[in-house]
């Protein structure tokens, strides 16, 4: 069987400054060239993934915005994009505009490019999370008076709603009665204090974008990583799905296994392990 080794990266790959060790970059990178199929599926975009993978020679596309974009790292190009019908997104603007709120609202602008538009950042964690994320070469934002009349002729991914759990929780409980939404909230695992409501499309999850990736790559087996509730459809069609100890409850108890925490290099830890094993199996 050809296995496809798939991890998340915020609390899962990642360590708890939010990036790479060292003996997990260079690790992964040496069974990479030995042949291990590795790819990452995380609720980012490409803006922040690719600095933070910039030391991984990964040689499989990666899946972005949990399931929405399959982007080729080599090309630059996204390969596969979901987005969310636009009476749907009418639905999602009249919710927000209800609420007295606004969001984040990711449109495909080409190939190579995304454009959030927003009409004001709405907290201040919404402010610290758009930061950085300005002059990127992967997306551009627009401020706009009106969010429906600037995305209504656009391909809109997903809507990110950003602050309290107080406040995004409500948002959310009127979000998911929306036929044909599939949405997550959960607060930032960096410690900003905000909460997180991201917005897609029912056909924008992990699980569904792997099976494009492993049928592109003939891969038959999955094995998976992850660490919080949008990774649950990823572990429900995984051979083995293992769940870092510092994962949720929920997470844990679905995994065919639970291993190291994120802060100690668990996923390169378990494949190293796992990879040495399958060569001696090969070898007997």
């Amino acid at each position: 069987m050809s296995t496809l080794y798939v991890s998340d990266l915020d609390g899962t790959l990642l360590n708890a400054q939010g990036c790479l060790s060292d003996e997990t970059a260079q690790g992964l990178n040496t069974l990479i060239e030995q042949g291990l199929a590795f790819t990452v599926a995380t609720a980012r975009s490409p803006a922040t993934v690719m600095p933070l993978l910039s030391r991984l020679h990964l040689r499989l596309p990666i899946i972005c915005m949990t399931g929405t974009l399959i982007y080729d790292t080599a090309k630059g190009v996204y390969i596969h994009v979901e987005t969310i019908p636009l009476a749907v997104v009418a639905q999602l603007c009249s919710i927000l505009e209800q609420a007295n709120h606004s969001a984040l609202c990711y449109a495909v602008e080409d190939e190579r490019r995304l454009k959030v538009y927003y009409k004001c950042h709405a907290s201040e964690s919404e402010r610290i999370f758009v930061q950085p994320r300005y002059g990127t070469p992967y997306k551009t934002f627009e401020q706009t008076d009106h969010l429906f009349n600037s995305v209504q002729d656009k391909q809109v991914a997903m809507l990110l709603v950003i602050d309290t759990e107080e406040i995004v929780r409500p948002i959310y409980e009127t979000v998911i009665k929306i036929e044909g939404v599939h949405a997550y909230y959960y607060p930032d695992e960096y410690g900003s204090g905000g909460c997180y409501l991201e917005i897609y499309n029912t056909t924008s999850t992990k699980a569904l974008a792997i099976k494009k990736v492993m049928q592109f790559y003939k891969k038959d087996k999955l094995v998976s990583f992850g660490d919080n509730i949008n990774d649950l459809p990823m572990f429900e069609m995984s051979d083995i799905s293992c769940a870092v100890q510092n994962a949720l409850p929920q997470l844990k108890q679905a995994a065919t296994q639970v291993i190291g925490a994120n802060t100690q290099d668990g996923v390169y830890k378990w494949l190293k392990k796992e990879w040495k094993q399958k060569k001696q199996r090969l070898e007997d």
